[in-house]
């Protein structure tokens, strides 16, 4: 097993991402990029001689440096090429190409673009539609590639490959500007648009190369979207140190190995699902001798440690669990070899802790209702305050205001740290259910149901209660082909649980809503089990 070590210290200079790549671009021209399995491959010269055209197709349209760009393209070297010109020239907003009809239309409107841009073909048809109706330039992607470039001279093969070593410029010019307008997950509410600028990217990009080891040598496989936080940091992490970026179009769990293998791939990052999927795959296409991993990174959600350490085994490498969001990028990470064994509990609390580790940058504090900081065990909201912050939320003056308070951000999870500035997360304050007394955390209960042999997923939220103030429910889907009452499912969870934390009822559903990485939509759940409940005529249901 290749072993990593991750270490734990602030970045001691911000590396300008963009003026990384232009450098780059001249000592690593002939050197792989994109590499697009079954498609094309571009070198750093290719690459950004299509971030050059970019740029200069959209000076054409009349967009401005401080204009917005819509993308709605999926994942592979066209989409990578577009976002990085559109974001070296102004904000990009890659929008989820998965979304249609007035989804589309309504995430269209908030970002109020200035020239939307689409994937060929007639799968972007309906995207063409919604687009169109805004009024702005729609334009193809491989259109903007094509526009003319401006020549730039390049440095002879075999430049020196030390990693990050030729950069001294720190981020300075343009580093206000917005670079990138990313929406939220959205699991508790409507989706905020969080506005990164390109100093926030540089930082995290920087702090995420270094505590990750990434080098020159190294090939990240992208398996989520890079229009998810996870799958844009690991490319622009991977670009920065000078390696090449593995795009597949779209996560196939069959083609896992021969991408290892054909790519010699050292790492990916992915959410749990996705990490799933790929274990299961593995049951009957193991890796072959040619396993190039060093590592790879879990996001999004927490990996359990069972799942960490079942990976770790059949890919011979080294999991790295990583703690961050939308608005901050990776804030903390852990391998998950030296997860604690037994999980201390936090200041007065029952509930499970998740271990998630140490900085990778930022300041991370623990901060009470009254915006005092705490000290070492006591638990309260975490807060975070560093370059890689966001500036805010786009046209959304009151949401930026209730997420900042003196430069910290927060984040909206309840955790604690130690003395040796480890930090455990409890979960979401908004997901916390607050039954009488005692705090009951979602996932607990989840953890516990998911866990019969009948149960696909399961997801727990509150409902109101007259006397209580909240009661705990849950939905519940089963394996395909299985069969459960709820009163063997309840009877199930009071063996494993505290007879508090056991849910009240059980409502089964054929499918649990969730995000596109796997995170489980609590809103719309309890919205589909109310209507199951009002159609019913259930007494008891504050609607």
């Amino acid at each position: 097993m290749s072993v990593l070590s991750v270490p734990h210290h602030h970045a001691t200079a911000v590396v300008c991402f963009w003026e990384a790549m232009e450098s780059h671009s001249r000592q690593f021209a002939a050197f792989p990029a994109v590499i697009e399995p079954g498609q094309s491959q571009l070198t750093y010269a290719e690459l950004w001689r299509k971030v050059i055209a970019v740029e200069a197709a959209l000076s054409a349209l009349g967009v401005q440096p401080g204009g917005c760009v819509a993308t709605i393209l999926a994942n592979g070297a066209e989409f990578l090429a577009t976002m990085l010109g559109v974001s070296r020239y102004c904000a990009c907003a890659p929008v989820n190409p998965f979304l249609e009809g007035a989804e589309l239309e309504e995430i269209l409107r908030r970002i109020r673009p200035a020239a939307i841009v689409l994937m060929d073909g007639p799968g972007s048809a309906k995207h063409r539609r919604a687009a169109e109706k805004f009024g702005v330039p729609v334009v193809a992607a491989r259109e903007l590639h094509s526009a003319p470039t401006i020549a730039f001279n390049h440095k002879k093969k075999g430049a020196s490959l030390s990693r990050m070593k030729m950069f001294s410029t720190e981020v300075t010019k343009g580093a206000s500007r917005t670079a990138f307008i990313l929406a939220t997950s959205a699991t508790t509410g409507r989706a905020k648009l969080a506005t990164h600028s390109q100093a926030s990217v540089s930082a995290s990009t920087t702090s995420i190369c270094e505590a990750l080891q990434l080098s020159n040598g190294d090939r990240a496989l992208l398996l989520c979207p890079a229009f998810h936080i996870l799958g844009l940091s690991s490319a622009l992490a991977q670009w920065m140190a000078g390696g090449a970026v593995i795009a597949p179009r779209q996560f196939e769990a069959a083609a896992f190995s021969q991408w290892i293998a054909s790519y010699d791939t050292s790492w990916y990052a992915a959410v749990p699902a996705t990490h799933s999927a790929v274990l299961h795959h593995l049951n009957s296409f193991p890796l072959s001798r040619k396993n190039t991993l060093r590592f790879v990174c879990s996001g999004d959600t927490p990996l359990t440690p069972g799942l960490a350490a079942e990976l770790s085994r059949k890919l011979s490498a080294a999991v790295v669990n990583t703690y961050g969001m939308t608005e901050t990028g990776p804030l903390a990470c852990s391998i998950a070899a030296d997860f604690p064994s037994q999980m201390p509990i936090a200041e007065d609390r029952s509930a499970t802790v998740r271990f998630v580790g140490k900085s990778i940058g930022p300041e991370i504090a623990i901060m009470d209702p009254d915006h005092s900081l705490l000290g070492a065990g006591r638990t309260g909201e975490i807060v975070v305050r560093g370059k890689m912050n966001c500036t805010g939320y786009l046209d959304d003056p009151e949401a930026t205001a209730g997420a900042f308070h003196d430069g910290w951000f927060r984040t909206g999870d309840l955790g604690w740290k130690d003395k040796m500035h480890n930090l455990f997360l409890l979960g979401s304050i908004k997901e916390v259910i607050y039954k009488g007394e005692e705090m009951i955390l979602p996932h607990e209960v989840e953890a516990v149901l998911d866990s019969h042999l009948n149960v696909y997923k399961s997801v727990a939220f509150a409902i109101p209660h007259a006397s209580l103030g909240e009661d705990l429910v849950c939905a519940v889907a089963l394996r395909e082909g299985a069969t459960l009452d709820e009163d063997e499912l309840r009877g199930y969870a009071l063996g494993n649980l505290s007879h508090s934390k056991a849910p009240s009822r059980v409502y089964f559903i054929d499918e649990i809503p969730h995000t596109l990485s796997g995170k489980p939509q609590r809103r719309l759940a309890a919205e589909t089990i109310r209507r199951i409940r009002e159609a019913a005529a259930t007494d008891g249901w504050d609607a």
